[in-house]
Order: C-alpha cells, then structure tokens, then sequence
C-alpha cells in the first residue's frame, strides 16, 4: 500500500501526520509544516486519521482569516474531531464509536474519505506493532542469516536486495521518513525491474540481461520469503516473484553470447610459452593456470585445496574436491569430487609441491594465498591471469564475452566433447551442472561415482596438452620448481 504524502514513518516505526502549510499562510502562522504523531505503527490505522486530519486542516484553511493565531487554526481543524476507535481484525477494519452523534458522525466522515481516496478495499491482516520494521533494519537483520552456500553467493544476495533499497530510497524524493516494510506492494517491485531493464550494464553499457534481472529478482524473492517467515510482512504471495521469466533456451543463448568464452589451441600455446608463464610472478598463479587446463575446476576450487585433499585411491594419485577443511565453499552439490591427476601435472612436480610442503607443516596446498579475499583466495591469480591477458598477450574476448581463468573450464568441457567423451565422465570429471556450461542441458547423472582408474583412461586421452604442442613439460619444470 503506498502512503499518502502526509503521512511519514518515524525511525521508531510510529506513524506521523505531516501536512505542509500553503505558502499564502506560512508567513501568518509562522509555520511551513504542521507534524503530530498518530500514536499508531500500523501503515492503515494511520491512513484513516491522517485522511480525517488532511480533510479538516483543509477545511479550516480554506474558510480560515489570515489573522487568526496558529492554535485558533489548528483548533479549528480538529473542532468536532471525536475519540472513534479504528480496530484492526483479522479480515479488515471496523469503526467503533461512543454512540454520540458527534462520534457517529466523525466515523461516516471516515468511511466517505476512505470511499474517495479508494483505500476502503484495503484487505488482510495488518502486521502487529511489535513486528512493524522499517525496511533497511530488516534486510540488516536478514543479512546475519546468509551464511551458507557458496563464497560470494551471500555477498550477490546482500548486493541485489541493497540495490533494491537504494532504488525505492531514490524513489521517494525528499522525504524524511524510512520506509516500511509492511507497506511495499507487489507494484514496487515490478517498477524496480522496468528500471533495471532500463539501466545500462557497467561492462559493455548495453542493457542488462533479462537472466541477469531475474537472478536479481530471485535474491529479493529470498529476502521476503525470510520476512514473511519471520513476522516481518504479512504472508501471502510473495511480491517479488513473476515480474520477469526467462526461458531455458534464451538462458543459453545468453550465456554463449555474454558468457566465458574458451581458449582455442593457438592462444593456449601463448599462453603458456615459458615467458609468457614468468611474467606470472607467484608459482601459485602458475599452478592454478596449469591445473585447471587439465582438471577443468574452477579457479576457486584450486586455490582453496588442502594437503588433505591430495590422496591415492586404487593406487591412482588423485585431488578430492570438496568443502572439508577450513576456509573453503563449493557452488553446487555436484561440484564434489574425486579426480585422477594428470600425468604432465605430477611430471611439473605437483605431487612433489605437495609432500613438500606437508614435511614443512603447512595444510594448504597454496599458503600464500588470502583466503579472506571478496572473490576468495584465487582473486590473486584471478588478478594476475587477466593481466598476462590483457596486457601481455593481448589477447581479448570475442563480441559481448569473457575470458579469464574460467576459460580453461569452457576449454577442457569443450575438448571432451569433441574427443567424444561420455556425457557420465565429462559430469564426473569437471563436476558440471548441466545447462549452466556450455556442455548439454539439465543432467540427472552428478552423483554417480566413476573410479579414478576409469576416469583417466576416459577422459586423459582427450587432455593431452603435451602431445598437440601446449606445455613442454621438461622446459616449463623450472617454473614450477621450489623458490
């Protein structure tokens, strides 16, 4: 329900008349805003005095003579004002009144002002006023519960709904009062989304995506559902869902458009020429490079893997993807688990990286990272590759997309696909949700378990950097040997 302009919300959740004086009476009165409490911190209780108060100040003005005091004004207004009682009750709200024919008559003046400004049909049951919250004290309350699911996923939630805020705040021009969250409507939200779908994106200064919007959308749908769970809106349909749909099949059309883009066999081979690897100063920058050419895990999978994570399972050397441990996220379910190595890894020393740095004590596979980091610990190498890219190399996305580390993803699901690797050991392999890469759409197959042993014989032969000219194993060695 949208408020009047005279009626404001204080930061204790308790509702005010504000009227502001017409300037002919301003200097007379020696006022420019007339402010009361209404002594209520319910949204409709509130509206019904605020109309009674707006019709009477009006009134007495419009009849009023320049000379007369302020107080004869203000008494003037209220003059004939009775004590009736509105009562809010679990289908609406009723009138109750003393009986006088002063009190039934203020009542019916009520019901007729309700009649004109057409908020008489205003149904349901109104929050109690203890739940009453201004809007940016519930999304600072319902902050504190985003503490699972992948590492930036609380942040992006956090940003949609904040911008959301920022967005109905820059809505209101200069009014001094918070809004409340009881009094947002399935209507704000649909303007929120026209505007986003007017607002260009930071990137390439084109619209925003429809799939972008709606993700937005989804995060302030969380935001009410936890408000509605709380006590904090009144339950119903949640008013930030339906403004937008996307298919499945734009879904994809758009993230091949905008989306990662993979490295083709001649940028690899700059890539990862022998001074193209120096210029990457940190030998973790390096590895993280190396090992997701050849295990296709995302960056942050990397750079957050433990010494722990290093096992021989079947007498096969692997690396175990998962949430175990400290300082550590996956982004989904299926991102969970075991891979054989490669043999041009362990044959760069990988294997050796590992055992040295467990005889030194140390837990993580890459110490010098900072774990803490917005984007996670990979956010060093994240930084590092692009800049070998984008200023080394010069070597650029085509169109509207992007290329970074998460590029070698695109990469190794891509070679698999053209080596004609089973769909079972791709999933297996990269820990793939189906319809998200550029790999096939929605798959029931994440959790079947795939013996390291197989893996490798399955999806090795399609990996063999080496063989087409990519990494000279025994020439890039010293760039992975010990400080």
């Amino acid at each position: 329900m949208r408020l009047p302009n005279y009626l404001v919300l204080s930061p204790t959740g308790v509702y005010h008349f504000r009227w502001k004086v017409p300037k002919r009476f301003q200097g007379p009165l020696g006022l420019k805003v007339v402010k009361r409490s209404l002594g209520t911190r319910d949204a409709r209780v509130a509206h019904l005095q605020a109309l009674v108060l707006a019709s009477r100040y009006a009134v007495a003005l419009q009849g009023g003579d320049m000379a007369k005091s302020v107080d004869e004004l203000l008494r003037s207004a209220q003059k004939g004002q009775a004590d009736f009682e509105v009562v809010a009750g679990p289908h609406g709200y009723t009138v109750k009144t003393d009986g006088s024919a002063q009190d039934n008559a203020a009542a019916l003046e009520t019901v007729r002002l309700l009649n004109e400004q057409g908020v008489a049909s205003v149904g349901g049951a109104p929050l109690a006023a203890s739940t009453r919250i201004a809007l940016e004290m519930a999304v600072e309350k319902w902050s504190k519960t985003l503490t699972s699911g992948a590492r930036k996923t609380p942040g992006q939630k956090l940003e949609a709904v904040n911008a959301f805020v920022a967005w109905k705040n820059s809505t209101r021009k200069r009014s001094p009062a918070r809004v409340a969250l009881g009094d947002l409507s399935k209507t704000d939200c649909a303007e929120w989304v026209i505007s986003l779908k007017q607002t260009p994106a930071e990137r390439t200064g084109k619209p925003l995506a429809d799939s972008y919007i709606e993700t937005k959308t989804r995060w302030l749908s969380l935001f009410f559902d936890w408000a509605m769970a709380a006590g904090y809106y009144p339950k119903g349909d949640n008013i930030a869902r339906g403004h937008i749909k996307v298919s499945k099949k734009a879904k994809r059309l758009q993230s091949k458009k905008t989306g990662w883009q993979p490295f083709d066999v001649a940028q690899l081979k700059m890539i990862f020429a022998f001074t193209s690897l120096k210029a990457m100063r940190r030998q973790s920058s390096r590895w993280v490079a190396m090992i997701a050419l050849y295990t296709g895990a995302r960056s942050n999978e990397i750079a957050q893997l433990e010494l722990a994570d290093f096992k021989v399972v079947d007498g096969v050397k692997c690396i175990h993807i998962t949430t175990e441990g400290e300082d550590k996220s996956l982004k989904t379910e299926a991102s969970e688990r075991t891979i054989p190595i490669h043999p041009d890894l362990l044959g760069l020393g990988l294997w050796r990286l590992v055992e040295r740095l467990r005889d030194g004590g140390e837990s993580k596979l890459f110490p010098n990272l900072t774990f803490a980091a917005k984007n996670g610990p990979a956010n060093g190498p994240q930084k590092a590759f692009s800049h070998l890219l984008s200023d080394t190399l010069k070597i650029s996305a085509r169109g509207e997309g992007r290329i970074g580390l998460h590029s070698f993803r695109k990469t190794v699901i891509q070679r698999m696909q053209d080596g004609l690797v089973g769909k079972e050991f791709r999933v297996a392999y990269v820990g793939h949700e189906g319809g998200r890469d550029l790999d096939d759409d929605h798959s029931a197959v994440y959790g079947k378990k795939i013996a390291p042993t197989v893996l490798a014989a399955q999806c090795f032969p399609a990996l063999g950097w080496a063989e087409l000219g990519v990494v000279n194993v025994a020439g890039l060695t010293p760039l992975f040997a010990p400080d």
